[in-house]
């Protein structure tokens, strides 16, 4: 199989790569530096001749909500046009897990909007909607902090690890085109607070605030996590966190 991966030196573009790669596939990854840019639409169709599936795993360097919602539109209109003029069979996608159910805004507006435009085209799509990655909490717990202290929204987490994200984009390409929907989450289910607490630092206490926002976005007490049937990823934040410490 011929796959095409956009953003493919990514957090989890690299990992995707690697994944097919192992199995064999011929996957290429293209970028700017590759002659590509799907924001101007150039160079889209001849990167596509020939390719059974384009894996789209881009990110916006951008939280401005009209700024993001134009890059993303604009990419995946580019895309999926270059899609159906080259004969490409499947477009699989990155999405985020309650972007059915939230209030967007920012970021979340652009993923939404992402959405929106792959619905539009024509192309068997599977979209793989993930929670947040455990490589993000960090900067969760940077936002939510104020004078010292964290305070989390009064809801449910269930936090991935970026590797089981990218395990399930391959396993999508694998299973071929089907305009569908999968989602992925961690093995662990608990408050924000008390996942966050995992995370913190000792000198940076978190409490519960159920007026405190998700980078300004009420997202009530299951915005963040699936709903229905989704792909549990194998590894816990325990394990996560003994990679990062190079244990």
């Amino acid at each position: 199989m011929r796959v095409v991966v956009l953003g493919g030196r990514g957090r989890i573009g690299a990992d995707v790569v690697r994944l097919l790669q192992e199995r064999g596939d011929d996957v290429v990854t293209v970028s700017r530096s590759t002659g590509v840019d799907a924001v101007q639409d150039i160079g889209l169709v001849s990167a596509f001749h020939g390719a059974d599936t384009v894996v789209d795993v881009t990110n916006a360097a951008i939280y401005n909500e009209a700024e993001v919602v134009e890059y993303f539109t604009s990419v995946t209109r580019n895309v999926t046009t270059a899609e159906q003029k080259t004969g490409v069979g499947h477009h699989v996608a990155l999405g985020i897990v309650g972007m059915d159910r939230l209030t967007t805004s920012g970021y979340l507006a652009g993923k939404a909007a992402q959405e929106h435009a792959i619905a539009e085209s024509d192309i068997p799509s599977t979209i793989v909607r993930a929670t947040q990655f455990f490589e993000f909490l960090p900067n969760i717990l940077d936002a939510l902090s104020a004078d010292g202290t964290v305070r989390a929204p009064a809801t449910a987490f269930q936090p991935v690890a970026a590797l089981d994200v990218a395990r399930a984009v391959a396993d999508a390409v694998i299973a071929g085109p089907g305009s569908k929907v999968v989602e992925v989450a961690g093995p662990e289910r608990t408050s924000m607070a008390e996942f966050l607490r995992r995370a913190a630092d000792a000198s940076r206490p978190v409490v519960e605030d159920a007026d405190a926002r998700y980078f300004g976005v009420d997202v009530g007490r299951d915005g963040l996590v699936p709903l229905g049937t989704f792909t549990t990823g194998r590894i816990d934040y325990a394990a996560w966190q003994r990679t990062q410490d190079g244990v």
